[in-house]
């Protein structure tokens, strides 16, 4: 079960979207026949993280509400509590309201952090950051994210540092005074990381970022070439909300 899902997660990050979800789903299968509550728990987490990867609200939903229910029914108060509500509150951001979503994450953070749970910690921070980006609070998600980026370092952890970089960048350029040098950077950072992990997904994302940053500056050529060489790689998942907008950005470069 567990090695089902940390290859599905190796497989998003890798570029395999479809054998992600195959794998998740064979983890999920287990974990439903079994008695033991904390591997549902596990798996939860694993279904949660993709999902959100994949940006599929209403599975985040389900997942998140899972979890907390299982939670406390049998009195597990670990970091799945506080990482489930605050993907909650990303999910409302992303339909609804992100400044209304704030508080919510920052409670989970203040909860993660009361149990000292470093993977729930980088998780919500990083939901926060995102958050606030959705927010147009430019301020406090470069507070977030580069707490973020001091952990990783701290810990070792490199798992999510890409995408670390991006919202980093995408920070930079919200507000009266964007930054877009740094920005740029921060993008260049994100995708050299990406392709030292070979985490295509990542790099993806980044690029879209670049290209979209390029674009606006004039350099259309440049940003129409280097999407189209991450996003010619790929080979499955194009029904996923990333391809969909890579391939939407393809064409609007190439009009």
């Amino acid at each position: 079960m567990f090695g089902y899902i940390y290859s599905a997660l190796s497989s998003w990050c890798l570029g395999y979207p479809d054998r992600a979800l195959a794998n998740i789903r064979k983890a999920a299968a287990l974990a439903e026949s079994s008695a033991n509550r904390m591997d549902m728990l596990i798996v939860l987490g694993g279904e949660n993280d993709l999902s959100a990867w994949r940006r599929d609200l209403g599975a985040v939903r389900r997942h998140s509400n899972a979890t907390i229910e299982i939670g406390f029914a049998h009195g597990f108060t670990s970091g799945f509590l506080p990482t489930a509500r605050a993907r909650l509150g990303w999910v409302r951001a992303r339909i609804d309201d992100p400044r209304a979503a704030l508080g919510e994450i920052e409670a989970a953070l203040a909860e993660a952090e009361h149990q000292r749970d470093m993977p729930a910690i980088l998780s919500v921070l990083s939901l926060l950051a995102e958050v606030n980006r959705l927010a147009g609070e430019r301020a406090a998600g470069l507070t977030a994210v580069k707490r973020l980026l001091s952990l990783m370092e701290q810990t070792g952890v490199e798992f999510c540092l890409a995408p670390a970089h991006q919202m980093l960048g995408d920070l930079l350029l919200i507000g009266e005074n964007p930054d877009a040098e740094k920005a740029t950077a921060a993008f260049r950072d994100a995708i050299r990381i990406a392709r030292r992990q070979q985490a295509k997904s990542w790099e993806l994302r980044a690029t879209m970022s670049l290209a979209r940053l390029l674009a606006k500056q004039g350099h259309r050529d440049e940003a129409r070439a280097m999407l189209a060489d991450i996003y010619n790689w790929f080979t499955e998942g194009f029904d996923t909300a990333d391809l969909k907008d890579a391939k939407a950005l393809l064409d609007e470069l190439s009009a």
